[in-house]
Protein backbone atom coordinates (compact mmCIF):
# COMPACT_ATOMS: atom_id res chain seq x y z
CA UNK A 1 0.00 0.00 0.00
CA UNK A 2 1.23 3.48 -0.85
CA UNK A 3 0.33 6.32 1.52
CA UNK A 4 0.67 10.09 1.20
CA UNK A 5 0.97 11.64 4.65
CA UNK A 6 0.22 15.31 5.05
CA UNK A 7 3.24 17.24 6.28
CA UNK A 8 2.82 18.32 9.88
CA UNK A 9 3.15 22.03 9.13
CA UNK A 10 0.73 21.87 6.17
CA UNK A 11 -2.75 23.14 7.12
CA UNK A 12 -2.09 22.31 10.79
CA UNK A 13 -2.62 18.57 10.93
CA UNK A 14 -3.15 17.63 14.56
CA UNK A 15 0.22 16.84 16.12
CA UNK A 16 -1.08 13.73 17.90
CA UNK A 17 -2.79 12.35 14.80
CA UNK A 18 0.32 13.05 12.71
CA UNK A 19 2.60 11.28 15.19
CA UNK A 20 0.33 8.22 15.38
CA UNK A 21 -0.06 7.90 11.61
CA UNK A 22 3.65 8.44 10.98
CA UNK A 23 4.56 5.79 13.56
CA UNK A 24 2.11 3.31 12.06
CA UNK A 25 3.59 3.83 8.61
CA UNK A 26 7.25 3.79 9.66
CA UNK A 27 6.99 0.77 11.93
CA UNK A 28 4.50 -1.26 9.93
CA UNK A 29 5.46 -4.91 9.66
CA UNK A 30 4.16 -4.93 6.08
CA UNK A 31 7.04 -4.72 3.63
CA UNK A 32 4.80 -3.29 0.92
CA UNK A 33 3.81 -0.15 2.87
CA UNK A 34 5.39 3.02 1.47
CA UNK A 35 5.04 6.64 2.56
CA UNK A 36 5.59 10.09 1.05
CA UNK A 37 4.99 13.57 2.45
CA UNK A 38 3.10 15.89 0.11
CA UNK A 39 1.31 19.20 -0.34
CA UNK A 40 -1.50 19.41 -2.91
CA UNK A 41 -1.76 23.19 -3.05
CA UNK A 42 -0.02 25.96 -4.89
CA UNK A 43 -0.19 29.42 -3.37
CA UNK A 44 -3.49 30.71 -1.97
CA UNK A 45 -4.93 27.18 -1.76
CA UNK A 46 -5.03 26.69 -5.51
CA UNK A 47 -5.00 22.98 -6.32
CA UNK A 48 -1.99 21.57 -8.10
CA UNK A 49 -2.47 19.46 -11.25
CA UNK A 50 -2.15 15.70 -11.28
CA UNK A 51 0.63 15.99 -13.86
CA UNK A 52 2.82 17.58 -11.18
CA UNK A 53 2.96 14.26 -9.32
CA UNK A 54 4.22 10.76 -10.14
CA UNK A 55 1.63 8.43 -11.69
CA UNK A 56 1.68 6.23 -8.58
CA UNK A 57 -0.09 9.00 -6.66
CA UNK A 58 -3.32 8.04 -8.44
CA UNK A 59 -3.48 4.81 -6.47
CA UNK A 60 -2.25 6.20 -3.18
CA UNK A 61 -4.12 6.58 0.11
CA UNK A 62 -4.02 10.13 1.56
CA UNK A 63 -3.74 10.65 5.33
CA UNK A 64 -4.35 14.10 6.75
CA UNK A 65 -6.98 16.75 7.40
CA UNK A 66 -10.33 16.77 5.62
CA UNK A 67 -9.05 19.59 3.38
CA UNK A 68 -5.93 17.60 2.51
CA UNK A 69 -7.85 14.42 1.66
CA UNK A 70 -10.48 16.40 -0.27
CA UNK A 71 -7.74 18.06 -2.31
CA UNK A 72 -6.32 14.62 -3.18
CA UNK A 73 -9.77 13.36 -4.19
CA UNK A 74 -10.29 16.42 -6.39
CA UNK A 75 -6.96 16.05 -8.17
CA UNK A 76 -6.71 12.30 -8.65
CA UNK A 77 -10.23 10.85 -8.36
CA UNK A 78 -12.50 13.60 -9.70
CA UNK A 79 -14.46 13.47 -6.42
CA UNK A 80 -15.65 16.89 -5.32
CA UNK A 81 -16.07 16.11 -1.63
CA UNK A 82 -16.55 13.38 0.95
CA UNK A 83 -20.24 13.09 1.75
CA UNK A 84 -21.17 12.64 5.41
CA UNK A 85 -22.60 9.23 6.32
CA UNK A 86 -24.27 10.40 9.54
CA UNK A 87 -26.62 7.53 10.48
CA UNK A 88 -27.37 5.03 7.68
CA UNK A 89 -31.07 4.69 6.91
CA UNK A 90 -31.05 1.05 7.98
CA UNK A 91 -30.12 2.15 11.53
CA UNK A 92 -32.62 4.98 11.90
CA UNK A 93 -34.89 3.08 14.26
CA UNK A 94 -35.86 3.71 17.88
CA UNK A 95 -33.58 0.89 18.98
CA UNK A 96 -30.46 2.71 17.78
CA UNK A 97 -31.56 6.36 17.87
CA UNK A 98 -33.33 6.74 21.24
CA UNK A 99 -34.67 10.04 19.92
CA UNK A 100 -36.53 11.61 17.01
CA UNK A 101 -34.10 12.10 14.13
CA UNK A 102 -34.53 13.46 10.61
CA UNK A 103 -32.48 14.75 7.68
CA UNK A 104 -34.17 17.84 6.24
CA UNK A 105 -33.61 21.09 4.41
CA UNK A 106 -32.94 24.24 6.41
CA UNK A 107 -36.21 25.79 5.27
CA UNK A 108 -38.14 22.86 6.79
CA UNK A 109 -36.60 22.84 10.27
CA UNK A 110 -39.45 23.17 12.81
CA UNK A 111 -39.54 26.09 15.21
CA UNK A 112 -41.63 24.45 17.92
CA UNK A 113 -38.79 23.65 20.35
CA UNK A 114 -35.06 23.29 20.81
CA UNK A 115 -33.24 20.65 18.72
CA UNK A 116 -29.74 19.51 17.97
CA UNK A 117 -29.15 20.93 14.47
CA UNK A 118 -26.14 20.01 12.35
CA UNK A 119 -25.29 20.93 8.77
CA UNK A 120 -24.75 17.67 6.87
CA UNK A 121 -24.34 19.12 3.39
CA UNK A 122 -20.61 19.36 4.11
CA UNK A 123 -18.42 17.55 6.61
CA UNK A 124 -17.58 19.20 9.92
CA UNK A 125 -19.24 22.59 9.47
CA UNK A 126 -22.08 23.97 11.59
CA UNK A 127 -23.87 22.47 14.58
CA UNK A 128 -26.14 24.09 17.14
CA UNK A 129 -28.29 23.09 20.08
CA UNK A 130 -31.38 25.23 20.67
CA UNK A 131 -34.39 26.77 18.95
CA UNK A 132 -33.85 27.63 15.31
CA UNK A 133 -35.44 31.04 15.71
CA UNK A 134 -32.71 31.91 18.22
CA UNK A 135 -29.91 31.35 15.70
CA UNK A 136 -28.47 34.59 14.40
CA UNK A 137 -28.72 34.94 10.62
CA UNK A 138 -25.60 37.08 10.37
CA UNK A 139 -22.85 35.53 8.18
CA UNK A 140 -20.55 33.11 9.94
CA UNK A 141 -17.11 34.66 10.45
CA UNK A 142 -15.25 31.62 9.12
CA UNK A 143 -17.39 30.41 6.23
CA UNK A 144 -19.13 33.63 5.24
CA UNK A 145 -22.43 31.71 5.13
CA UNK A 146 -25.47 32.13 7.30
CA UNK A 147 -25.75 29.50 10.06
CA UNK A 148 -28.93 28.11 8.49
CA UNK A 149 -29.23 27.97 4.71
CA UNK A 150 -32.65 27.09 3.24
CA UNK A 151 -31.28 24.62 0.68
CA UNK A 152 -28.61 22.96 2.83
CA UNK A 153 -29.29 19.60 4.48
CA UNK A 154 -29.37 19.33 8.25
CA UNK A 155 -29.58 16.61 10.82
CA UNK A 156 -32.35 17.64 13.21
CA UNK A 157 -32.82 15.53 16.30
CA UNK A 158 -34.17 15.65 19.82
CA UNK A 159 -31.65 16.62 22.48
CA UNK A 160 -30.29 13.74 24.52
CA UNK A 161 -29.11 14.01 28.10
CA UNK A 162 -25.70 12.54 27.32
CA UNK A 163 -23.75 10.95 30.14
CA UNK A 164 -20.77 9.67 28.15
CA UNK A 165 -19.55 9.47 24.56
CA UNK A 166 -17.36 6.97 22.75
CA UNK A 167 -15.88 6.54 19.29
CA UNK A 168 -16.12 2.98 18.01
CA UNK A 169 -13.69 1.90 15.29
CA UNK A 170 -14.63 -0.85 12.85
CA UNK A 171 -11.86 -2.28 10.68
CA UNK A 172 -12.63 -4.80 7.92
CA UNK A 173 -16.14 -5.22 9.29
CA UNK A 174 -15.03 -6.11 12.82
CA UNK A 175 -15.16 -4.07 16.01
CA UNK A 176 -11.56 -2.90 16.44
CA UNK A 177 -11.56 -0.43 19.35
CA UNK A 178 -13.90 1.55 21.59
CA UNK A 179 -12.38 4.88 22.60
CA UNK A 180 -13.82 7.11 25.32
CA UNK A 181 -13.77 10.83 24.60
CA UNK A 182 -16.28 12.73 26.75
CA UNK A 183 -18.45 12.58 29.86
CA UNK A 184 -18.33 10.01 32.64
CA UNK A 185 -15.76 7.38 31.66
CA UNK A 186 -17.41 4.83 33.97
CA UNK A 187 -20.68 4.88 32.01
CA UNK A 188 -20.11 2.26 29.33
CA UNK A 189 -22.05 1.72 26.06
CA UNK A 190 -24.02 -1.41 25.20
CA UNK A 191 -21.52 -3.41 23.14
CA UNK A 192 -24.15 -5.91 22.01
CA UNK A 193 -26.23 -3.08 20.54
CA UNK A 194 -23.16 -1.69 18.76
CA UNK A 195 -22.37 -5.10 17.29
CA UNK A 196 -25.96 -5.53 16.16
CA UNK A 197 -25.93 -2.13 14.44
CA UNK A 198 -22.74 -3.03 12.57
CA UNK A 199 -24.21 -6.38 11.51
CA UNK A 200 -27.32 -4.70 10.06
CA UNK A 201 -25.20 -2.03 8.35
CA UNK A 202 -22.92 -4.71 6.87
CA UNK A 203 -25.86 -6.04 4.83
CA UNK A 204 -26.10 -2.79 2.84
CA UNK A 205 -24.48 -2.48 -0.59
CA UNK A 206 -22.60 0.71 0.37
CA UNK A 207 -21.26 -0.64 3.67
CA UNK A 208 -17.80 0.94 4.14
CA UNK A 209 -16.26 -2.02 6.06
CA UNK A 210 -13.92 0.31 7.94
CA UNK A 211 -15.45 3.35 9.61
CA UNK A 212 -16.21 4.98 12.95
CA UNK A 213 -19.48 5.04 14.85
CA UNK A 214 -19.89 7.74 17.49
CA UNK A 215 -21.94 6.53 20.43
CA UNK A 216 -23.70 8.34 23.27
CA UNK A 217 -24.92 6.84 26.51
CA UNK A 218 -27.89 8.77 27.86
CA UNK A 219 -30.69 8.17 30.36
CA UNK A 220 -32.44 6.33 27.52
CA UNK A 221 -29.53 3.96 26.89
CA UNK A 222 -26.92 3.64 24.14
CA UNK A 223 -27.61 5.67 20.99
CA UNK A 224 -25.81 6.16 17.68
CA UNK A 225 -24.83 9.78 17.08
CA UNK A 226 -23.13 9.53 13.67
CA UNK A 227 -20.87 7.44 11.45
CA UNK A 228 -17.86 8.52 9.40
CA UNK A 229 -15.27 7.11 6.99
CA UNK A 230 -11.85 7.04 8.68
CA UNK A 231 -10.68 10.02 6.61
CA UNK A 232 -13.04 12.40 8.41
CA UNK A 233 -12.53 11.56 12.08
CA UNK A 234 -9.93 12.13 14.76
CA UNK A 235 -7.89 9.34 16.32
CA UNK A 236 -9.05 9.19 19.94
CA UNK A 237 -7.47 5.79 20.46
CA UNK A 238 -3.67 5.94 20.71
CA UNK A 239 -3.07 2.18 20.97
CA UNK A 240 -3.52 1.12 17.37
CA UNK A 241 -2.06 -1.84 15.53
CA UNK A 242 -0.79 -1.61 11.98
CA UNK A 243 -3.94 -3.40 10.76
CA UNK A 244 -5.55 0.01 11.23
CA UNK A 245 -3.84 1.04 7.98
CA UNK A 246 -6.07 -1.36 6.06
CA UNK A 247 -9.03 0.63 7.31
CA UNK A 248 -7.94 3.61 5.23
CA UNK A 249 -7.75 1.37 2.18
CA UNK A 250 -11.36 0.33 2.83
CA UNK A 251 -12.36 3.98 3.25
CA UNK A 252 -10.81 4.88 -0.11
CA UNK A 253 -12.63 1.95 -1.73
CA UNK A 254 -15.91 3.24 -0.26
CA UNK A 255 -15.32 6.80 -1.52
CA UNK A 256 -14.40 5.68 -5.03
CA UNK A 257 -17.38 3.37 -5.45
CA UNK A 258 -20.13 4.85 -3.30
CA UNK A 259 -19.54 8.08 -1.35
CA UNK A 260 -23.29 7.91 -0.74
CA UNK A 261 -25.02 11.27 -0.85
CA UNK A 262 -27.43 12.13 1.93
CA UNK A 263 -31.03 12.86 1.02
CA UNK A 264 -33.80 14.60 2.90
CA UNK A 265 -36.28 12.30 4.63
CA UNK A 266 -39.70 12.33 3.05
Amino acid sequence: MFFILQAQDDMKLMQVDYAILKELLEYSHFDHVEMRLADFYNGDKQLKKSTEFPDEYRDAIPLGTINFVTAYLNIFKNIEKMNPIEIPKCLRTDEFLKRKYRIMYGKDIPKDKAYFIKNVSTLKTFSYTGRIDAICNEPDMLSGKRPIEDDDLYQVSDILNIRSEYRVYFIAGELYAIAYYDGDATVFPDVNLIQKANLIYSMQKDYPRSYTMDIAVSDKGTAILECHPLFSCGIYQTVLGVDFLYGYRDSMYYLERYNTKLEADT
